[in-house]
């Protein structure tokens, strides 16, 4: 069974989908904000309301354009800043906590 997934697995590289597949950490962030918007707007029952499949549809290509957007590079750049500082904190901890083992050990010796 594991093997035919493993068969339908697309292996050929389209360049912008791999960009966009390694940003998607910023399409799932940007989204939290989003949706509320849409949601308060009332965006998502205008467009079903106005024709079952046609609303879905535009739902559909709204997602679409939406997360193009998101994934574009410029979406990134929060995170990236996020990231950073988040790294620094936790290497400045980790140092830390070894500069305390090293202490220990010395002082045991």
């Amino acid at each position: 069974m594991i093997l035919g997934w493993c068969s339908l697995i697309w292996t050929k590289q389209i360049p912008f989908f791999t960009k966009a597949g390694s940003r998607t950490i910023s399409v799932y962030f940007w989204h939290y904000f989003l949706v509320p918007v849409i949601a308060y707007i009332g965006l998502d029952k205008t467009l079903v309301e106005f024709s079952a499949l046609l609303g879905i549809v535009c739902l559909f290509a709204i997602g679409f354009i939406v997360t193009c957007l998101f994934s574009m590079k410029v979406f990134n750049y929060p995170l990236n800043f996020i990231s950073t500082v988040i790294t620094k904190v936790n290497n400045k901890i980790c140092d830390s906590k070894l500069l305390k083992k090293m202490s220990k050990t010395a002082n045991t010796k």
